[in-house]
């Protein structure tokens, strides 16, 4: 499995109320786009402002928890070369990227492809 990962921030001054307003739409045009290109699965997850997290922080020197975290799965990289080229992925690809910037911090952002190599369920 290839997975795309996004780990975003939201933009200085946004609240966290807007930054997920914001995200609805965000997360819906990517849900969009996995059912268009056959992804396997899409996750969303929004980071917790919870006492283990601040002990985390303080104890290992980490940044902040991400606000969220998009993944998409594809069963493989050639099911993502297949369809990088079509005009509609092109196409959502672009009106996507458009969004970004009215609520992500893309510079304290990362997003980026990994394998995933082991998937270990434990209950």
């Amino acid at each position: 499995m290839i997975r795309f990962i996004q780990c975003v921030r939201r933009k200085p001054g946004l609240s966290v109320d807007e930054f997920r307003r914001q995200w609805h739409g965000y997360h819906q045009a990517y849900h969009d786009l996995a059912l268009a290109s056959g992804a396997r699965r899409i996750a969303v997850g929004f980071g917790l402002t919870i006492p283990y997290n601040h002990v985390i922080q303080e104890t290992r020197g980490t940044l902040d928890p991400f606000d969220a975290v998009l993944e998409i799965w594809w069963e493989s990289g050639a099911a993502i070369g297949a369809i990088e080229n079509r005009p509609d992925i092109q196409q959502a690809i672009a009106a996507i990227r458009e969004m970004q910037p009215e609520f992500m911090d893309l510079q304290g952002s990362s997003f980026f492809f990994a394998s995933e190599e082991v998937d270990e369920t434990l209950v």
